[in-house]
């Protein structure tokens, strides 16, 4: 019979003793709680099933909207530090390191290797965002930030294209009068041509 634990805390010594009663049937009668095993064994420390791979990437980005996918390297990541999975987060922060918002990832999605897209909305045009995903594991008791490795990071949102905007249009007979105004929030017109 075999027996697993899934509940050991990492890096820590332990001693398994196995008791049995039992009858030889050779005239001295059963045994009752013999000792049959008495073995020590320690448990591996988490850092030493290395860091998580993601691959991720920013698709589709627009002025005010993007999306990120993001899945699980597992050719990369060690299988039982998979396995022991148990949060997973996007955080987004803008250029200034301002968080914009942070995601709960679903770990039973990442954890049979299922590709995961965020749909963000409300971006700013023209900005850097940085994205990181945030991973804990759990082995026993013991719950830890598991070190990570990204295709990407970040994303540059599209500018917004200028504006023409004519005021004070004035007409008469052969003459045409009137001031034009360009809204260039995002710097998108070329000067130095």
């Amino acid at each position: 019979k075999e027996i697993e634990r899934t509940d050991l805390d990492p890096n820590a010594y332990y001693n398994i003793k196995f008791y049995a009663d039992y009858d030889l049937e050779d005239g001295t009668g059963i045994k009752r709680e013999q000792l049959l095993l008495d073995t020590n064994f320690t448990t591996m420390p988490l850092a030493s099933l290395g860091q998580l791979f993601w691959n991720t990437e920013a698709i589709n980005i627009e002025q005010n909207k993007a999306e990120i996918t993001i899945q699980l390297d597992e050719i990369k990541t060690d299988k039982r530090l998979i396995q022991i999975i148990n949060q997973v987060q996007m955080q987004i922060t803008d250029e200034n390191g301002n968080e914009f918002e942070t995601y709960e990832l679903d770990v039973n999605q990442i954890k049979v290797n299922e590709a995961i897209t965020i749909s963000l909305q409300g971006l700013n045009s023209n900005t850097e965002y940085h994205y990181e995903i945030i991973t804990t594991v759990k082995q026993g008791s013991v719950e830890e930030t598991v070190n990570k490795e990204q295709t990407q990071t970040s994303f540059i949102t599209r500018k917004k294209p200028a504006q023409v905007i004519i005021k004070n249009q004035f007409v008469t007979g052969d003459l045409i009068d009137f001031d034009v105004a360009v809204q260039d929030e995002d710097g998108s017109i070329l000067l130095d041509y």
